[in-house]
């Protein structure tokens, strides 16, 4: 994400609307790790 948000060409860039979709992706995905290694 950090490489994509650094592109040389702007339009290439991630909105800021798809940063956050992305990041709920990666924390809903980092709590469900978390709970399943917890036996939750």
């Amino acid at each position: 994400m950090m490489q994509r948000c650094w592109e040389a060409v702007p339009g290439n860039r991630p909105s800021f609307s798809e940063i956050t979709v992305e990041l709920e992706e990666l924390l809903q995905e980092v709590q469900g790790t978390s709970r399943a290694s917890n036996g939750n």
